[in-house]
């Protein structure tokens, strides 16, 4: 037996007449008696867990054999648990095996007894091969399930189980009026993941989608661009669609051109404000407008407009068209800000500052990443000077060239009022030389220091070769000071110089400093001459005093005797001229001193 499975056995010619036989088998080798002779048909119990194919296993008693049984298929045991009785729970199983054949099927799950409100369980049985993959989808218009799809390889070792919950969903229904409005898109969101969105259609004024999730609850809105859509009082889900109006503006000016850049302000509404500039074409359109009361007005420097403003009234669906004409009032200068070499200055502010009559007027403008700038406002007949302005802005320019320049304004525009800046320099260069002997150049470094840190050197200059020397470049701040400093590895005991240094604060672009290195040799060769003349006959005399040891002690002895003699006579002396007790401690001394003296023998 390839598995344990239980068997049902009967003769050929009696299997109708009479109850088969049962046996229960094991894995392996069985051995069981018959009780009648005869040719008997085997197969397996329908209720056990394993198939043996469509093979006919006989066993003949007069030709006695040994059947060898093998499983080809093995049972997976499906369940299905619902809330409540549905009648459309399905589950399709698409079957896959080892040898990539791939086979289909549905099957109808559902309780006995029609609909009712109490839990429904229903199972069944699928056959497959060892090795099988299964890809289990349970479907239903009205359930979630639990997983919603699951993948099982059959193992074919006992009865497999797959178990599959299921609970019914939430539906949204709703509806749009008026129902002839098509193509209205309703978007659903869960409130407790808005970053899940469902998205459906009306189909004339209706709408309905699920199952969804029943622990969570769902925002609805509708959609339709040029609409508006008013929540139905007494229903949950329903809208009513109320087109919404379009105001189109076409500005001209004086000889019917079309006027672009016009700034046009609608406010009004239900707290409706926009500003707009006018496309090249002079139009400008404001669309999806709710039913209402609306302001306009138009705006553009140098001009003015007819109508100033004007009031419109918006209603459900309605286009409105509105000529606006623009007359020119004031002018504009053009020009460009570059550097010497004609790169392009963004960002700097030019003014125009009226003269004489019109000296209340003043206009400025920045200039654009081209450099371009234009100044516009300017009134006819006045006199403007054209210049830099004094601004934070400018901070970064030095000057200009030329300084300002003077225009007059007639009733045209003025081009070509251009500008050279000069950039301020951000950095300060430092650079030097040395005057000093060729020969020292090798041993002196230039370092520069910060003054609240004297102890690391910012930047160091080894001098090498060339008595000229150029340090990295430091902020021109205008704030920091610094002490630059020659630094020499000269010996002190060779050598006599000072070392120069200078402090300065970095408020310039360039700064060039010089100096002078003059190291003194000091004269130091006679004073070891005249020592050396000393070291050579000491050195000699206590070589000779070595080796005549013997001959030169008699004359020492004899220089100590002396001596000794020479002291005895002056104590005496002492003695002589020395009164009363004064001379009797002195003899007293005298005579414990010659006790304690030790003769020396000579050799």
């Amino acid at each position: 037996m390839s598995h344990s499975m239980a068997l049902v056995y009967h003769k050929e010619t009696d299997h109708k007449k009479k109850r088969p036989f049962f046996l229960n088998t094991t894995e392996g080798l069985n051995q069981f008696c018959i009780s009648k002779p005869g040719r008997y048909l085997f197969k397996e119990d329908s209720h056990g867990c394993h198939k043996l194919g469509d093979k006919k296993y006989v066993y003949d008693t007069s030709r006695p054999s040994m059947l060898s049984l093998k499983a080809e298929k093995h049972c997976v045991n499906i369940s299905v648990h619902t809330d409540r009785l549905y009648i459309d729970v399905y589950v399709k199983i698409k079957s896959t095996s080892k040898n990539g054949e791939v086979k289909e099927s549905s099957t109808l799950v559902a309780c006995d007894g029609g609909y009712t409100e109490q839990p429904c369980f229903q199972s069944f049985s699928h056959w497959a091969r060892s090795g099988d993959r299964l890809e289990i989808t349970p479907t239903s218009r009205e359930v979630l399930f639990y997983p919603a799809k699951l993948n099982h390889t059959v193992q074919g070792e006992s009865c497999e189980k797959v178990h599959i919950d299921g609970k019914g969903g939430v539906f949204i229904e709703g509806y749009i009026e008026p129902s002839e409005l098509a193509r209205v898109e309703i978007v659903i969101q869960p409130t407790n993941n808005p970053n899940v969105t469902i998205t459906i259609e009306a189909d004339r004024g209706h709408f309905t989608y699920g199952p969804l999730h029943g622990n969570t609850d769902y925002t609805v809105s509708p959609n339709k661009e040029g609409y508006v859509f008013e929540k139905i009082q007494g229903h949950k889900w329903g809208w009513r669609g109320v087109k919404l109006g379009t105001v189109t503006v076409l500005v001209t000016g004086e000889t019917d051109q079309p006027l672009s850049g016009v700034l046009l302000s609608l406010s009004g509404g239900a707290s409706y404000r926009s500003n707009n500039l006018t496309s090249t074409s002079g139009t400008m359109a404001f669309r999806e407008l709710h039913p209402g009361q609306y302001f306009l007005r138009p705006m553009m420097k140098e001009y003015k407009f007819e109508p100033v403003s004007q009031m419109i009234k918006v209603q459900e669906g309605s286009e409105i068209s509105l000529a606006i004409k623009g007359s020119r009032v004031a002018f504009s200068c053009f020009g460009a800000v570059t550097s010497l070499n004609g790169e392009a200055e963004p960002g700097v502010i030019i003014e125009a500052v009226g003269q004489g009559q019109c000296a209340e007027h003043q206009e400025e403008t920045k200039t654009e990443q081209d450099g371009s700038y234009r100044l516009r406002g300017l009134k006819p007949s006045c006199v403007y000077v054209i210049q830099l302005k004094q601004d934070s802005a400018n901070l970064h320019i030095a000057r200009a060239e030329p300084k300002s320049r003077q225009v007059e304004i007639s009733s045209a525009d003025i081009s070509n009022v251009n500008i050279i800046a000069f950039r301020r320099m951000n950095q300060m260069d430092i650079s030097g030389n040395v005057v000093t002997s060729p020969e020292h150049l090798s041993s002196l470094k230039v370092k520069l220091y910060k003054e609240d840190n004297l102890d690391a050197p910012v930047h160091t200059a080894t001098m090498g070769t060339t008595t000229f020397f150029y340090l990295p470049s430091v902020a021109n701040d205008k704030q920091n000071a610094y002490t630059i400093r020659l630094e020499s590895s000269l010996s002190r005991s060779m050598f006599e110089y000072e070392l120069p240094e200078e402090k300065f604060i970095a408020n310039t672009s360039y700064r060039h400093f010089t100096f002078h290195f003059k190291p003194k040799r000091k004269n130091v060769e006679q004073e070891f001459n005249q020592g050396s003349y000393l070291v050579l006959p000491l050195t000699l005399l206590l070589i000779a005093v070595g080796y005549n040891y013997q001959k030169i002690m008699p004359f020492l002895s004899q220089a100590g005797s002396y001596l000794q003699n020479l002291g005895r006579s002056q104590v005496s002396d002492n003695i002589s001229n020395t009164g009363g007790a004064d001379a009797d401690i002195l003899a007293e001394e005298m005579a414990t001193s010659k006790k304690k003296m030790k003769a020396r023998k000579i050799n």
